[in-house]
C-alpha cells in the first residue's frame, strides 16, 4: 500500500511538473509573464486536494467534482470578490468576472503577440492551465491511463502554437516534452516493478533485494528521449513548407526587409509597438513639400476599454469622397491663424498593402488619393473605401496649419453637449487612482487650457517620467495605475494615460496614431519617415479651437507645441507646479492615489485600483500566496487533529495508553528519530531514553509511559495514578526541544507520520462501515431467515 501511495503522488507531482513546463509555450503570446507563477500555484492547489482526497480513497469522479468546485472558488476570489461570507460568489461576483473575461477577449481578438498586459486575458490563460492540471491528474493519476495524459497538455500547447506566426521557441517547447516523457517513463517503470519478483543484478552489503535492475531499460529510455526531442526540434528547420500563397492566396506576410518582419496597422497601438521596437527601421513614407511635415495621422482612438482604446466604428455613409473640397476640423473657428501647405505623400514598399488609413496632415482641405479613399471629417483622416482599397503610389494634399494662441485657448468656451457626450465620458470601472492623481497634478490650473498645460508638463518632466522601449504593460487601466507608479513607458502609456486623466478633469479627449515629424533629407526638398517615427499623441478639445495636439512624450526629440510651453511663474500667476502639493523633495510630482486623503506626497501604488479594478492582477497574486501558505499547513492541521483526538477525546484504561504510545511513535516519526523494527515496550523504552539523558522530567516521564503500556498489554489494567497522555505531552515536549531546528520545521510543515495515521483511520472508518452493512444480514440469519 506505501509503495502504490508513493507511485501516485510522485506522477501527481510529474504531472503538475510538466502542466507548468508546458505552459510556458503561452510565454512569447503574452507581455505579462505573471501567468506563470498564478498558474504554477494555482495547479498546485488543485492537485494537492486530489492527492489529499485519493489519500482517504476518495472514488476519482468525487475528486474531480472537488477541484473543479475549488478552481472555481479560487476564481471566484480572485477576480470577482464580493462573496457572501467570503465564500460564496454572489450575482455581483459573476458580473464582475464576465466584464473581465469580455475585456479578455477583446484583447484576445485585437492584438497580436505579445499581447498587452491584462486581468482577463490572465485569467483566461490560467483557467486553462488550471483546467489542463486537473485533466492530467485525473488522467495519469485517478484513472491510470498516463499516455492519455498527453492529450490535454497538446491542447495546452497547441494554442499559443496557433497564436503565434512564427511558432513558440525551442525553450518553451522541450522543458513540457521532457516532462511528458519523464512521465511515461515513470509509469512503465512502475508497471515494471509490479510485474513480480523483483531480480538484483547483485546484493548490496546491506541486503537490498527489492530494487529492480533497470539500468539497460534506463539508457534505452535516455537514447529514444534524445533522439525524439531531437527530431522535434531539428526537423522543422530542414523539412520544406507549402508555398504561401498556397494557403493564403498570395498575400505572403513575409516579405519584410529586414529581420523585424512586415508592417501592419490592423491595430494601431499594437502596430506602433511593433514599429518602434524593429531592430532594424525601414523607410514607410517619403514626402516632398516646402516646408518640413506637420504630424502625419492615421486613426483616431476615442474610445478607452481595460485594455485598450478603440477606433471609432466607421460608416462609409458618413464619409466624404476625396475629390471635393473638405471641411474644417469640429470647433475650429476662422480667427485661428494658420498657413496654407501641400506637400506630396509617397509610401515606400515598406508601407502596409491591406492598410485601411492614409497617413494625412491635419486640417487637410483637399487629397488627390483617387476613388477608393474616403475622408472621415469628425477624425481627420482618411480611410478606405473598402477591404480591397490599396494605397497609390502617391498622392497630394493641401492643408492649412492650425496655430492657436494662448490666449484663444485660455478663454474658450465650453464644450458642447455632442462632444462632452462622446469624448468626456470616464467610464465606471476606470481605477479612481487615474483620477486623484489628475486632480492633484491641475489643482493650480484656472481654466482647461492650464489644465492641459499641466498635465503635459507632468509627463515632460525627464526628473519624474523616462522614456522605455520594453516595459510589458499595455495602455489600459490597470497598465495606467502602473504606469504612473513606475514611472516609465513610451508614447502609448503616456498619450493614453493624459488623455484619460483629461476626461477625469471634465477635458475631452482622445488619442491618435500616426507619425512625428521626421528628420529632413540633406540636399533634398523630400522627407522620409520610417518606423521609428510612428507615434501617438493626446488631442485636447477647446471650442472656438477644436481638436489641439499636446506632446506628453519625452526622450523622442518631439517639440513642445507653440501654443503649450512649459508653465512659467507668469504662465499660472506663482510658481510652475511641478510639485503638485508635494512636501518631500524625493516625492517630487508624485500625487498621492489614495482617494480618501488626496495626500500628495505619498507615492502612486500600483495594486490600488479602486473601486472599478475588476480583479486586477495583484489581488491574485495574493490570492495565490495565500492559497499556496494553506496547502502548506493543511498537513500540520491534520496533524494537530489526530494529536487532540488521541489526547483530548476520552479514553480510558489500556485504550488511553495506546493512544500516548501511538503519539510518541509518531513524534519519533515526524522528528527523524528512529522507531523501526518490532520491539516490547520496555526494549522501546530503552532505545528512546538516550534522546533524554539532559531532561530528568522527560526521562522519568518516558519510563512512567512504558510502564503504562506493558501493564495496558500484559495486564489489561494502569495504575491508579497512571496519567499517559500527560507524560506523553511531557515525552514529546523534551523530544522537540533536543531535535535540531531543521527537523522540528519539518515536522511541523510536513509530518511523516501523517499518511500512516490517514490510512489508519480511513481502514478503521471501512471496518466500521462494513460492520453495519452486515449487522442487518447477521440479525436476519439469527431470526432464521424469515421476518
Amino acid at each position: 500500500m506505501m509503495r502504490g501511495t508513493m507511485e501516485r503522488h510522485k506522477m501527481a507531482g510529474l504531472g503538475w511538473v510538466t502542466t507548468v513546463a508546458t505552459s510556458l509555450s503561452f510565454y512569447p503570446a503574452l507581455a505579462d509573464k505573471r501567468f506563470v507563477f498564478i498558474g504554477a500555484v494555482l495547479a498546485a492547489s488543485l492537485v494537492g486536494a486530489g492527492a489529499v482526497l485519493r489519500q482517504v480513497r476518495a472514488p476519482w469522479h468525487v475528486v474531480l467534482g472537488v477541484q473543479l468546485l475549488l478552481l472555481f472558488e479560487l476564481l471566484a476570489i480572485g477576480y470577482g470578490g464580493r462573496l457572501k461570507y467570503h465564500v460564496l460568489p454572489t450575482e455581483a461576483t459573476f458580473d464582475r468576472v464576465e466584464r473581465v473575461l469580455r475585456a479578455g477577449a477583446e484583447t484576445a481578438q485585437e492584438y497580436a503577440a505579445p499581447a498587452p498586459e491584462s486581468a482577463g486575458l490572465t485569467l483566461m490563460v490560467v483557467f486553462f492551465i488550471a483546467l489542463v492540471a486537473i485533466g492530467v491528474d485525473l488522467l495519469a493519476v485517478g484513472l491510470g491511463r498516463v499516455p492519455l495524459a498527453g492529450l490535454p497538455l497538446l491542447a495546452l500547447y497547441t494554442v499559443p502554437v496557433a497564436a503565434l506566426p512564427k511558432g513558440i521557441p525551442v525553450y518553451a517547447f522541450v522543458p513540457g516534452a521532457i516532462g511528458y516523457i519523464a512521465m511515461l517513463t515513470t509509469a512503465e517503470r512502475d508497471r515494471l516493478v509490479h510485474w513480480g519478483r523483483l531480480v538484483s543484478r547483485s546484493e548490496a552489503p546491506w541486503g537490498v533485494g527489492d530494487g529492480i535492475d533497470t539500468s539497460g531499460l534506463t539508457s534505452t529510455g535516455r537514447k529514444v528521449t534524445f533522439l525524439a526531442l531531437s527530431a522535434a526540434v531539428v526537423l522543422p528547420f530542414v523539412i520544406p513548407a507549402f508555398a504561401p500563397s498556397i494557403l493564403d492566396g498570395g498575400r505572403q506576410p513575409g516579405r519584410g526587409v529586414g529581420n523585424g518582419g512586415t508592417l501592419t496597422f490592423d491595430d494601431p497601438m499594437v502596430s506602433l509597438a511593433q514599429s518602434l521596437k524593429r531592430s532594424d527601421p525601414v523607410d514607410v513614407l517619403v514626402v516632398q513639400s516646402d516646408d518640413r511635415p506637420e504630424y502625419l495621422r492615421l486613426a483616431v482612438l476615442y474610445e478607452p476599454g481595460p485594455d485598450a482604446w478603440r477606433t471609432r466604428p466607421i460608416n462609409l455613409a458618413e464619409t466624404l469622397r476625396l475629390d471635393q473640397d473638405l471641411p474644417a476640423p469640429v470647433g475650429l473657428l476662422p480667427a485661428v491663424g494658420g498657413e496654407d501647405r501641400n506637400l506630396v505623400i509617397s509610401p515606400t514598399s515598406n508601407f502596409p498593402s491591406d492598410s485601411a488609413w492614409l497617413p494625412v496632415p491635419f486640417a487637410s482641405r483637399l487629397v488627390q488619393a483617387g476613388d477608393d479613399w474616403m475622408f472621415v471629417s469628425a477624425d481627420q483622416t482618411v480611410t478606405g473605401a473598402s477591404e480591397s482599397s490599396e494605397p497609390p503610389t502617391d498622392y497630394s494634399v493641401e492643408y492649412r496649419t492650425v496655430e492657436p494662441t494662448t490666449e484663444q485657448l485660455r478663454s474658450a468656451d465650453a464644450a458642447p453637449e455632442d462632444i462632452t457626450d462622446r469624448y468626456a465620458q470616464v467610464p465606471a470601472d476606470v481605477p479612481s487612482a487615474i483620477g486623484v492623481t489628475a486632480r492633484a497634478v491641475v489643482s493650480g490650473a484656472a481654466n482647461d487650457y492650464e489644465a492641459g498645460v499641466l498635465l503635459q508638463d507632468f509627463f515632460r518632466d525627464s526628473d519624474n517620467f523616462s522614456y522605455d522601449l520594453d516595459v510589458g504593460y499595455g495602455y489600459g487601466y490597470d497598465a495606467m495605475v502602473k504606469f504612473l507608479d513606475k514611472r516609465r513607458g513610451f508614447c502609448q502609456q503616456f498619450a493614453a494615460t493624459m488623455a484619460m486623466m483629461a476626461r477625469e478633469v471634465g477635458i475631452p479627449s482622445r488619442i491618435v496614431v500616426g507619425f512625428l515629424k521626421p528628420e529632413r533629407l540633406e540636399g533634398t526638398g523630400h522627407s522620409v519617415f520610417t518606423s521609428d517615427n510612428v507615434h501617438s499623441w493626446p488631442e485636447l478639445y477647446f471650442e472656438g479651437v477644436g481638436w489641439v495636439r499636446f506632446e506628453p512624450t519625452p526622450g523622442v526629440g518631439a517639440p513642445l507645441p507653440a501654443y503649450a510651453p512649459r508653465p512659467s511663474v507668469d504662465d499660472l500667476g506663482g510658481p510652475r507646479p511641478s510639485t503638485p502639493t508635494a512636501t518631500a523633495p524625493d516625492d517630487r510630482i508624485r500625487p498621492s492615489l489614495d482617494p480618501e486623503t488626496g495626500d500628495a506626497s505619498v507615492a502612486p501604488d500600483s495594486g490600488s485600483s479602486g473601486s472599478g479594478s475588476g480583479g486586477a492582477i495583484p489581488s491574485t497574486r495574493w490570492l495565490m500566496v495565500l492559497a499556496a501558505l494553506l496547502a502548506l499547513a493543511v498537513p500540520g492541521l491534520l496533524r494537530r487533529a489526530i494529536r487532540r483526538h488521541r489526547l483530548i477525546e476520552p479514553n480510558e484504561g489500556a485504550s488511553a495508553a495506546e493512544a500516548a504510545w501511538l503519539e510518541l511513535r509518531d513524534t519519533m516519526l515526524d522528528l527523524g528519530l528512529p522507531w523501526t523494527g518490532s520491539m516490547t515496550p520496555r526494549a522501546r523504552g530503552r532505545s528512546i531514553q538516550r534522546f533524554l539523558y539532559e531532561d530528568p522530567d522527560g526521562l522519568s516521564a518516558l519510563n512512567r509511559l512504558t510502564s503504562c503500556v506493558e501493564r495496558a498489554r500484559y495486564a489489561s489494567s494502569l495504575p491508579a495514578d497512571a496519567h499517559p497522555g500527560e507524560d506523553v505531552r511531557t515525552v514529546v515536549s523534551a523530544l522537540t526541544r533536543v531535535a535540531a531546528r531543521g527537523r522540528r520545521i519539518r515536522a511541523a510543515l510536513i509530518p511523516a507520520s501523517l499518511l500512516p495515521d490517514l490510512r489508519a483511520q480511513t481502514e478503521q472508518l471501512r471496518e466500521k462501515g462494513a460492520i453495519r452493512r452486515l449487522r442487518p444480514a447477521r440479525d436476519w440469519a439469527a431470526r432464521g431467515g424469515t421476518q
